[in-house]
C-alpha cells in the first residue's frame, strides 16, 4: 500500500516532464494529483491503523535511531536495548507474545529516558527548548517568544519609511523633471500627464520600452512581475493552508505564547503522525509550480527576443567580433581575404583592426580635462564680469567650486592659458593618430606593433555573419585561435580589454583565488555583524533593534561588494563589453550573496560548532540533520531582511547620487549639460547586473522559506509589488538608456531561481527525513527533486533564443541587402581614431 503509490509518482512525474512541450501544463495533471493524495491518504491511514492494532507500540511515531539512542542513553540492560532496536525494525511483522513484551520494555524505557535528569542534547534539545516556549536555543539566540513583536516592528518601521520616501518623491519628480522624466522629455518613452506617477509606472508599454530603452529594462521590469506572481501562485496556498494547520494541529506548544511563531513549521512537534505529509506534497507542487510559471516566461520572453534580433540595425547586426587572430593576418587585407576566401569574394563590407591607443587615448583624456576647465573659466567670466587667473581657477576645488579657490601668485590668464593647452593637445593627438595609421599599414606578423590579436568584421549579409559565428575556422579544437562571436554595442566595448591579449592561465588562477579569498573573509565578517548586532540589548526598543539591525548591518556591509568584484574582475579577467562585466558581476555577486545572505544564517552564528559536526559525521545524513534543525530557526532573519528590501527598492526612486550631482553641476552649467554630467548612476551597484542579483536573492528566499514560515512569502510579494512601481518607473522615464545585451540578465535569473529550487527540495527532503516518523514524506518529496533537475536540463537545452534560425535570416538579407552600402559601416572602429568624431 505504501510502496507502490510512491514508485507510480516518481514514474509519471519523469514521464510527464520528459515529453512535455513547453507550452503544455502539468501542473494539474490529473493522475499525478490523484496518485499524490492517494499516497499521502494511505500513509496517514497506515499510521493510525498501526496504533491501533498494536496498542503496546504507542511510541512507533518515535522509531528506529530515536527509540535506540533514547534507550542506549539511559538504560544499562544492553539485552533490552538490543530487543528495542529489534522490535522497531520489525514494526510491520505480526506481532507474536515475545514480540509485544519487547515493545512492552521499549515503552518502559522511552518513559524512564522522560523522567530521567538528563536532557536530550543536540538539535532536538534546542528544538524542545522553543516548542516547550522556554524561550532562545543556546545555538542559535532566537526568541520565538519574542518573534511577533520583532515581525510588527520591522513592518511597522519599513512601511513608515516607505510612505515617506515615496511622498518625498511625490514632490521631487514634479520639482527636477530633467532627473526624474529624462527620457520622457528627449521623447523616448511618452507619459501620460493626467496620471500620478505611480499609475504611470503600472501602465508602461513594453513594446515600447524595448525599442526605446532597450531588451534590458523590458525585461528588468518584467522580472518584478514575474516574482510577484510567483509569490502569490506559490505564496497564498501555503499562507492559507499551513499556517492555521502549523498553529492549530502542529502541536509543538509555540501556539500558546507567540501568533507569528506558531504559524511557522517551528510549531510542529517532532515525528507529526501526518502534517509532514502535506509537506511533502507541497514540495513537489510549489517545484512544479515554479516550472511552470519559468517555462512559461522564458517562452514568452524567447518570442520577444527574436523579435529584439530581427530589429537589430546595420552594421551591429552584420557584424562579428573576432578575437585570437593569427599573427600573419593582422591587418586588414589579409584578415577580410581569409574571410573571402572562405565565405565567398565580396563578403567583407569592412574590417576595423583593434589598436594599441593608450598613449593617444591618454592625450585625449587631457584634451578633454583642458576643454572642460576653459569652459567653467568661460563661465566665471560671464557670471563674474572678471577673466580668472590661473592660481584662482586651479584652487580646491578647482572641478566644482572654480570661484573659491585661494588667489595664488600665478596670475596667468585661465582662458589664455586653457585655450593654447587645447590646441598643444589638438596637435599632440593628429601626429599620434597618422603614426597610428601608417604603423597599421605596414604590414603583417610581428613587424606590426599596432594592431592586436581583435577585429570587428562586417558582412555585406547578415547570412554571412551567422555562419562565421557558427563555423570552425581552426584547424585544431583545442587551439584559441580564431574566436568568433558576435560583435557587441559599439558604445559598450571595452576597448582596452579587446587591444589586451589574452589572460593567461596563471592570471585568471590568480583571480580565481582572489575571489575565494574574498568570500573566505567576506562571511566571517557578515557572521559577525548578525551576531554583535543579535546580542546587543536594547531594553523597551529591542523588537525593533532585532528587525532592523542585523540586516540593516549585513546589506550596508554587502553593498560595497559589487565594486570589489567588478575590479578583480576588471583586472584578472577578460571583459569584452560593458553588458559582459555586468553579466560577469550578476553570476558572482548572486554566488556571494547565497553564501553570506542565504546559508549562513542557516549554519548560526557559531561556524566551528557547525564545522565541527560536520566534521565528526562526515556524511550527508549530518548535513541534512544539521538543515532540518536550523531551517526553521532561521526564518525571523530571513523575515526581516525581505522586508527591509522595502525600504531599498523605494529608496533607489530617490536617485541621491545622480540628484546631489544635478544639483551641484547645475550651479556652474546649464541644466542639460548638469544632467550629462550627472547621468548615469552608479553602474558597480545600481547596474543591471547588481540589480537582478538581489532581485533574484530575494525570490529565491520567498521561494524556499514558502512552507517552513509563510509569511515570508507574503513580504516577498510585497516587496516585488514596490519593486514594479518603483523600477517601473526610473526604467521607464527617469534613468538614460544602457547598452543593451539582449536579455542574458533576465535568462540567468531565471537558471539560478531553478537551480535554487533544487536546493529548496533537497533541504526540505533533510528536513521531513530527520523530523517525520516515517520515510514516506522525504520519499515523496525527493520526487520534487527529480523534477528541479530535470526543470534545469530542459531550461538548459531546451530554449534557443541566442540566434536567429537561418531562414529568417534569409528573409531579412531579402528586404535590407540595400543597408550595407550605408556610410556607417565603421562604426566600429575605435573612437580616438574616428575622423568624423569629437576628440
Amino acid at each position: 500500500s505504501r510502496s507502490y503509490p510512491s514508485i507510480f509518482i516518481v514514474y509519471h512525474c519523469i514521464h510527464c516532464i520528459a515529453g512535455a512541450r513547453w507550452e503544455t501544463s502539468y501542473l494539474m495533471s490529473w493522475p499525478l494529483v490523484s496518485c499524490i493524495l492517494i499516497t499521502a491518504f494511505l500513509a496517514v491511514s497506515a499510521d493510525q491503523e498501526t496504533c491501533e492494532q498494536y496498542p503496546t507500540a504507542s511510541a512507533s511515531l518515535v522509531q528506529r535511531s530515536s527509540i535506540s539512542s533514547l534507550t542506549l542513553s539511559h538504560t544499562n540492560e544492553s539485552a533490552q536495548e538490543t530487543e528495542t532496536e529489534r522490535s522497531t525494525r520489525e514494526r510491520w511483522i505480526p506481532v507474536d507474545t515475545d514480540m509485544k513484551k519487547d515493545m512492552a520494555n521499549a515503552k518502559n524505557a522511552v518513559e524512564n529516558a522522560k523522567n530521567a535528569s538528563t536532557k536530550p542534547s543536540g538539535w532536538k534539545q534546542d528544538l524542545a527548548r522553543i516548542q516547550a516556549g522556554d524561550g532562545k536555543s543556546q545555538s542559535d539566540h532566537i526568541d520565538y517568544t519574542a518573534m511577533t513583536a520583532t515581525a510588527i516592528s520591522a513592518l511597522l518601521s519599513n512601511a513608515f519609511l516607505c510612505a515617506t520616501v515615496l511622498g518625498l518623491f511625490s514632490v521631487l519628480h514634479n520639482r527636477y523633471p530633467l532627473v526624474f522624466r529624462g527620457n520622457v522629455l528627449e521623447g523616448k518613452v511618452p507619459m501620460d500627464m493626467d496620471r500620478n506617477w505611480v499609475a504611470s509606472s503600472l501602465a508602461v508599454d513594453l513594446d515600447k520600452i524595448e525599442s526605446g530603452l532597450g531588451l534590458d529594462a523590458c525585461m528588468a521590469i518584467k522580472y518584478s512581475s514575474f516574482g510577484a506572481q510567483l509569490m502569490l501562485t506559490i505564496g497564498m496556498p501555503n499562507l492559507l493552508l499551513f499556517s492555521p494547520l502549523h498553529r492549530w494541529y502542529g502541536e509543538g506548544g509555540l501556539e500558546h505564547t507567540d501568533l507569528f511563531a506558531s504559524w511557522s513549521m517551528a510549531n510542529i512537534k517532532i515525528y507529526h503522525p501526518w502534517l509532514y505529509h502535506l509537506h511533502a506534497i507541497a514540495v513537489i507542487w510549489a517545484v512544479l509550480a515554479v516550472r511552470k510559471l519559468v517555462f512559461q516566461a522564458q517562452s514568452r520572453f524567447v518570442t520577444r527576443r527574436m523579435s529584439w534580433m530581427k530589429g537589430l540595425q546595420y552594421p551591429r547586426a552584420n557584424t562579428v567580433l573576432v578575437e585570437e587572430i593569427p599573427k600573419d593576418c593582422r591587418s586588414k587585407e589579409q584578415l577580410q581575404k581569409f574571410f573571402c576566401d572562405n565565405l565567398g569574394p565580396d563578403s567583407v563590407v569592412c574590417v576595423e583592426m583593434v589598436m594599441q591607443t593608450k598613449t593617444l587615448e591618454d592625450s585625449i583624456q587631457l584634451w578633454n580635462n583642458a576643454k572642460t576647465k576653459l569652459t567653467e573659466s568661460k563661465g566665471y567670466f560671464e557670471r563674474e564680469g572678471l577673466r580668472p587667473t590661473l592660481g584662482r581657477f586651479q584652487g580646491f576645488p578647482h572641478n566644482l567650486l572654480y570661484c573659491f579657490g585661494p588667489d595664488s601668485a600665478d596670475s596667468a590668464d585661465a582662458l589664455d592659458y586653457f585655450t593654447a593647452e587645447m590646441a598643444k593637445y589638438e596637435l599632440q593627438i593628429k601626429e599620434m593618430r597618422d603614426a597610428i595609421n601608417r604603423e597599421a599599414q605596414k604590414g603583417e606578423g610581428d613587424q606590426n606593433n599596432q594592431n592586436t590579436h581583435s577585429a570587428f568584421v562586417t558582412f555585406r549579409s547578415r547570412k554571412d555573419a551567422e555562419i562565421a559565428k557558427a563555423l570552425e575556422f581552426s584547424g585544431c579544437r583545442c587551439c584559441s585561435e580564431w574566436v568568433i562571436s558576435e560583435a557587441p554595442e559599439a558604445s559598450a566595448i571595452r576597448w582596452q580589454d579587446l587591444s589586451q591579449e589574452a589572460r593567461s592561465g596563471k592570471t585568471v588562477a590568480i583571480g580565481y583565488l582572489l575571489m575565494l579569498f574574498l568570500l573566505a573573509n567576506f562571511s566571517p565578517i557578515c557572521l559577525a555583524i548578525s551576531s554583535a548586532a543579535s546580542e546587543i540589548d536594547m531594553g523597551m526598543l529591542q523588537p525593533l533593534w532585532a528587525a532592523l539591525a542585523p540586516t540593516l548591518g549585513l546589506t550596508i556591509f554587502l553593498s560595497m561588494l559589487p565594486t570589489v568584484l567588478l575590479l578583480i574582475l576588471s583586472n584578472f579577467f577578460t571583459l569584452r563589453s560593458e553588458p559582459l562585466a555586468q553579466h560577469q558581476l550578476q553570476m558572482w555577486y548572486f554566488h556571494f550573496q547565497a553564501v553570506c545572505i542565504l546559508f549562513l544564517p542557516i549554519v548560526g552564528s557559531d561556524f566551528r560548532n557547525f564545522a565541527k559536526q560536520i566534521l565528526q559525521d562526515s556524511s550527508p545524513s549530518s548535513v541534512l540533520k544539521l538543515l532540518a534543525d536550523r531551517i526553521p530557526l532561521s526564518s525571523q532573519f530571513f523575515f526581516s531582511f525581505v522586508v527591509l528590501q522595502w525600504s531599498v527598492a523605494c529608496m533607489e526612486i530617490l536617485r541621491m547620487a545622480v540628484l546631489g550631482k544635478f544639483l551641484l553641476f547645475r550651479a556652474m552649467h546649464t541644466e542639460k549639460e548638469a544632467r550629462d554630467m550627472a547621468e548615469p548612476e552608479d553602474q558597480e551597484f545600481y547596474g543591471m547586473g547588481g540589480r537582478f542579483a538581489r532581485w533574484s536573492l530575494n525570490l529565491v528566499i520567498g521561494c524556499i522559506f514558502c512552507g517552513v514560515w509563510p509569511l515570508v512569502t507574503l513580504v516577498t510579494l510585497v516587496q516585488f509589488l514596490l519593486q514594479r512601481v518603483a523600477y517601473g518607473y526610473l526604467f521607464a522615464f527617469a534613468e538614460t538608456k544602457k547598452a543593451d545585451s539582449g536579455g542574458e540578465f533576465w535568462s540567468e535569473s531565471l537558471s539560478q531561481l531553478l537551480y535554487s529550487m533544487v536546493l529548496f527540495a533537497v533541504g526540505m527532503c533533510g528536513l521531513l527525513l530527520h523530523r517525520s516518523s516515517s520515510l514516506i514524506p522525504a520519499a515523496v518529496a525527493f520526487v520534487g527533486v527529480v523534477i528541479a533537475v530535470i526543470s534545469v536540463w530542459q531550461f538548459q537545452t531546451g530554449f534557443r533564443w541566442r540566434s536567429l534560425p537561418i531562414p529568417e535570416v534569409v528573409a531579412i538579407d531579402r528586404e535590407s541587402l540595400s543597408k550595407a552600402t550605408q556610410p556607417n559601416a565603421g562604426i566600429y572602429k575605435h573612437p580616438a581614431l574616428r575622423d568624423d568624431s569629437e576628440i
